[in-house]
């Protein structure tokens, strides 16, 4: 049982790090997609509102 030393003292330190590791690889990956949304949706709205500027001028 080579895996045994790894596997069976499953501390409260090791649960912690990975936890934490795990939710801010999570976090960074939602940030990411979060912002990449972000930019969409401000560019899209930012041409709609130029397009209605440009009109008003018109």
């Amino acid at each position: 049982m080579i895996f045994a030393p790894i596997l069976y003292p499953i501390t409260a330190e090791r649960m912690g790090a990975f936890l934490f590791v795990a939710i801010l690889f999570l976090y960074i990956l939602v940030d990411q997609a979060s912002m990449y949304l972000l930019c969409k949706v401000v560019k899209y709205y930012y041409k709609s509102f130029i397009v209605k500027a440009e009109f008003k001028v018109k």
